[in-house]
């Protein structure tokens, strides 16, 4: 098992085998924390809020374990988003804060993943007409925010449309510009200006679907 975290310039990846650790991105430079109990969690936890940038392994045997424990250590919520792909084979993009990102916020209380998904796509963009295709991945995101240590899960969902008409950027969430790309400009564009975690939600819709 294996699940990647971005915290600031950090990634933290927790795994339940060290070997695994062969195979990820920058292993050369990744620090093995081996963990014996939920004290060693909350300390490394303390060490890293300290430190700007690098690449860290949680590794313990039994994963759920790890991922429970390290967890307890922040606030955690959940949000979910989408790719929306359109008739021409275009992608959906937002522009907020100065990058690229995809459509997505918080779930309500009671809201599945899907309805959370469908419903931000629909008020940040004012694209509708969704279909929902399947799921694709989850992020995991580390942040600062009114003096808590948030640790977020984003679920993103594939959806496809039959939607022509305006779209209409929600500026009460600093929506400035919303564009569909193919797939030659996301390469281009997007692709420079956006988060790791957006890359990857993107690399894994490619890898399984046929943009």
């Amino acid at each position: 098992m294996l699940l990647k975290i971005y915290w600031s310039d950090k990634i933290i990846f927790l795994c339940n085998n060290i070997s695994e650790t062969i195979q990820l991105s920058d292993t050369n430079r990744c620090q093995i924390l081996e963990i014996s109990n939920a004290t060693d969690i909350e300390s490394f936890v303390k060490q890293l809020s300290n430190i700007q940038s690098g690449c860290y392994a949680f590794v313990h045997k039994e994963f759920d374990f790890l991922k429970a424990n390290f967890f307890n250590q922040f606030h955690t919520i959940e949000a979910a988003g989408g790719v929306v792909l359109n008739q021409k084979n275009e992608l959906l993009f937002i522009f907020r804060r100065g990058k690229w990102d995809l459509p997505k916020g918080k779930l309500e209380v009671g809201e599945s993943a899907e309805i959370c998904a469908e419903r931000e796509i629909e008020e940040e963009t004012g694209v509708n007409q969704l279909t929902l295709i399947n799921k694709i991945t989850n992020t995991y995101h580390i942040y600062e925010e009114r003096g808590l240590t948030l640790l977020k899960t984003s679920h993103w969902f594939y959806f496809t449309t039959t939607f022509d008409g305006n779209t209409e950027p929600q500026t009460e969430e600093d929506i400035s510009e919303i564009k569909w790309f193919s797939k030659n400009e996301y390469y281009e564009i997007p692709i420079l200006n956006t988060f790791d975690a957006i890359k990857d939600v993107i690399d894994n819709f490619i890898q399984v679907q046929s943009f």
